[in-house]
């Protein structure tokens, strides 16, 4: 039986910006909107699916303890989740989910950094 994936509020807005990116991306290769929005749909179904499989082999991944202790990345087609495996709740908890060419290791530091000061993370142009 595999790991309960819990994603934190800061996963949320992550898949919002990679949807918006996404749609963006599309549009301006040319995509009629409503094409545009069949893919990023599409798309983002397989983002959510590959962040549901995390529970089933929970310890995947690379280990990134010199940014936090337990920390895990792990890259499924192009998104890059980070997580932390609670083995006593049976959980996997994704802390951070980035796309394509982002420099996913440095804002994942920021994000530890603010989470730490007690603010959350969220909020920057992490497409630009």
């Amino acid at each position: 039986m595999g790991f309960d994936v819990v994603r934190s509020a800061d996963c949320d807005e992550d898949l919002d910006l990679i949807y918006d990116h996404l749609f963006n991306a599309y549009r301006d290769f040319g995509d009629a909107p409503g094409i545009a929005f069949e893919r990023v749909v599409e798309r983002m179904r397989g983002i959510e699916d590959a962040m549901a499989a995390l529970g089933n082999v929970p310890f995947q991944g690379t280990l990134e303890s010199q940014i936090m202790e337990g920390l895990r990345y792990a890259t499924k087609g192009r998104a890059v989740f980070y997580f932390l495996v609670d083995e006593r709740h049976r959980e996997v908890q994704v802390l951070g989910i980035f796309f394509g060419g982002q420099e996913h290791r440095r804002h994942m530091l920021d994000r530890i950094k603010d989470l730490a000061q007690g603010r959350s993370g969220g909020g920057e142009d992490r497409h630009a």
